[in-house]
């Protein structure tokens, strides 16, 4: 394996030519090629989403992070609380919360399996 340390946008083309030739011969010649299966990941995505509080937004999403909606690896959400705008994202164990410029519409999207649609819609629709 090679080591780059100079930023991506600053090499010169040469480079990045030469590194797709290498990925292209090695799967004409036959060689070993990983075989990339694409996941069997399921997706939810829910409109109109809502919560009271930046506290019941973290709670919820500790609730997602213990698996009691599925197995969720990745998600993003977008909504008003209290008049502001704020983003979540969750990827494996993590979340984070920020403040965001307005959007069209409170949304959210869940990646991963076994998820239980219905008990997502229940939770972000709950305080309506």
């Amino acid at each position: 394996a090679e080591i780059i340390s100079t930023p991506y946008a600053k090499l010169p083309e040469d480079w990045w030519n030469a590194l797709l030739k290498r990925f292209y011969m090695q799967a004409q010649s036959g060689a070993a090629v990983e075989n990339i299966e694409p996941p069997d990941l399921e997706t939810v995505a829910l409109m109109g989403i809502y919560v009271d509080s930046v506290e019941e937004l973290m709670g919820m999403l500790v609730a997602v992070l213990h698996k009691q909606f599925g197995a969720i690896y990745r998600a993003k959400g977008y909504l008003p609380i209290n008049g502001q705008w704020a983003r979540f994202d969750i990827v494996n164990t993590n979340y984070t919360i920020e403040t965001c410029r307005p959007m069209q519409e409170a949304k959210a999207v869940f990646i991963g399996r076994a998820l239980d649609r219905e008990r997502l819609q229940e939770l972000f629709a709950e305080s309506q």
